[in-house]
């Protein structure tokens, strides 16, 4: 690629209508408008990766949409796991456990299983990529990334400090070029340890 250009990689969290977190009365009627979009994205050559909820999955005019902005591998579906409404919900509906890392490590990976069966089902196609919901990305949730086969996580957010926010993750200290997770690691680091120390650890 040349110098003087940039790479540009587009995502969209493809989730449900409910603003705030809720496990009742799901909709994802906003869904139809990514054929509109998708048609923006064609004109300008992007092929993005739709980041797609369990609630998007299982309803199926929403995974029509999203087969049809996908069609001709114009877009890429990965995963996007809201804690708060996918199954299985057997833990209690409280602020802090809508950050994933929260949860128990076998409870992470069940939801995680779930998701992925559902996005398989519902696109006849295994996603790799995954973001967190409210990027709660914590050691066991990269654990379960590699059980699960994913390739590729978008939850990390360099600079970004979610600790008073329900308990949430830090990101500061993390690369802000790819690297790899590590499976018992993952990239919450203080913001003493440098960028090349987080690097080497995730490895």
């Amino acid at each position: 690629m040349p110098k003087d250009r940039v790479l540009l990689l587009v995502s969209l969290d493809t989730e449900e209508d409910n603003w705030y977190r809720s496990r009742d009365d799901v909709t994802v009627e906003n869904i139809c408008e990514l054929r509109r979009l998708a048609a923006l994205f064609d004109r300008l050559g992007v092929r993005p990766t739709y980041f797609t909820t369990y609630h998007v999955a299982k309803e199926p005019e929403a995974a029509d949409v999203l087969r049809e902005v996908c069609d001709g591998d114009r877009g890429e579906i990965g995963a996007h796991l809201h804690p708060w409404n996918t199954p299985p919900l057997t833990e209690a509906f409280v602020a802090r456990n809508s950050m994933l890392k929260n949860l128990p490590a076998e409870l992470q990976l069940a939801k995680l299983r779930e998701l992925t069966a559902a996005l398989e089902q519902a696109f006849d196609r295994r996603p790799r990529s995954f973001r967190a919901g409210r990027y709660g990305l914590g050691p066991d949730t990269v654990a379960s990334l590699g059980a699960c086969g994913y390739r590729v996580d978008s939850s990390v957010s360099p600079f970004i400090n979610l600790e008073k926010m329900d308990d949430g993750p830090t990101f500061v200290g993390a690369p802000i070029t790819p690297y790899r997770l590590g499976r018992s690691a993952g990239c919450t680091w203080p913001g003493s340890r440098t960028a090349q120390a987080c690097s080497d650890a995730c490895r």
